[in-house]
């Protein structure tokens, strides 16, 4: 998308969306234009998990090889597919706009499903608002 503007200097703009900081811009950037990289708004899920057992838990993507099945980690500023977290401390990711799959939490060494409650109200919630 390009727009013209009325500065004398730059006379046109580009204007280019990522979904979460770290990823490159779909679009083509071009050469003497002002390319403007701009954050699209992404879902802020935290999991914050107070059982008072002292444990680990990791959250992680089912579609990891998907070119948007990645998350956006803000406390170690990376695009992950896998974050780990200790009981009583909330875990905090951004899900771009795109994200296929969903967030996986789970306890230790167990598999999904291995947190107590259901993750059912999770995955509506994610999927059932634009």
């Amino acid at each position: 998308m390009s727009d013209v503007s009325n500065d004398h200097r730059t006379l046109v703009k580009s204007k280019h969306y990522i979904d979460l900081p770290g990823e490159s811009p779909k679009s083509r950037l071009w050469p003497g234009v002002n390319n403007l990289i701009i954050l699209r708004k992404h879902r802020d899920v935290v999991f914050d998990i107070k059982l008072g057992n002292g444990a680990t838990y990791t959250v992680t993507t089912d579609r990891p090889e998907h070119e948007y099945g990645r998350f956006f980690d803000p406390n170690r500023n990376l695009n992950v597919t896998k974050v780990m977290f200790q009981d009583g401390e909330p875990c905090h990711i951004w899900l771009g706009r795109t994200f296929p799959g969903e967030p996986h939490p789970q306890a230790g060494r167990q598999g999904p499903g291995a947190l107590p409650g259901s993750q059912d109200g999770l995955h509506a919630g994610l999927h059932g608002r634009p």
